[in-house]
């Protein structure tokens, strides 16, 4: 089966992507009208929130687990990142936090999306080491940057209102004695991985321009 064309690998990719990008459009729109609707519309006054992180140490549930044979012992219980959910009444922050995560969230991931299919697109279409598509990895390299930074910025936030309206033992937190909290929560929250991705992003944008400067410069010889 061929790499790149029509009937090849990357037209496969280019369905299957095509069908990613209209199934995200319709998912962000229909969560964004379900989430106006069951915060800002319906709710009144109280409403409710779910899976926001909290770290405690693993004592704190070394009582919810004992062995049955008597020749096992327990050395550890890891629990690192538990959930806490909560209702809250009258208080606007946790609905605009959630609201600027989808909105700002969404936004990137669908560029994410739109930028790769434009991308395998060019691919299927046999004409992949185009200017486009280098603006195009480099684009992706930046969302995937700002995805992480975002998500650090997010978990920090989350993790100042918790500490600020809940009372909690047993938490599993090392910035603490520094009063480094916020960096703590920062550093916690930040997908590495996601800076890698970005990295592979930009080198690919550089294959992809040195590439178009050797095609460009077969053509002028010729």
């Amino acid at each position: 089966m061929r790499i790149i064309g029509e009937r090849s690998i990357a037209s496969l990719l280019k369905l299957l992507i095509d069908l990613v990008w209209y199934a995200a459009i319709a998912l962000y729109c229909a969560t964004f009208v379900f989430f106006i609707w069951t915060y800002f519309i319906s709710s009144g006054p109280s409403y409710e929130i779910h899976g926001w992180p909290i770290y405690l140490e693993s004592d704190a549930a070394s009582s919810a687990v004992s062995p049955i044979a008597g020749d096992i012992e327990i050395l550890e219980i890891a629990v690192d990142e538990a959930e806490i959910g909560f209702r809250a009444s009258g208080d606007w922050r946790p609905k605009i936090i959630r609201l600027v995560s989808l909105i700002a969230g969404g936004s990137m991931g669908l560029l994410i999306v739109h930028n790769l299919r434009r991308i395998i697109g060019s691919a299927a279409r046999r004409n992949p080491f185009i200017r486009e598509n280098v603006s195009r990895f480099r684009n992706v390299a930046y969302l995937f940057i700002g995805v992480a930074v975002f998500e650090a910025i997010r978990g920090t936030v989350i993790a100042a209102y918790i500490r600020s309206h809940f009372s909690m033992e047993n938490l599993n937190y090392r910035f603490s004695p520094l009063g480094l909290e916020p960096l703590g929560d920062f550093i916690r929250s930040f997908s590495g991985h996601l800076i890698f991705l970005a990295l592979m992003m930009l080198v690919l944008g550089e294959i992809f321009r040195l590439g178009l400067e050797y095609r460009e410069d077969s053509q002028s010889i010729v």
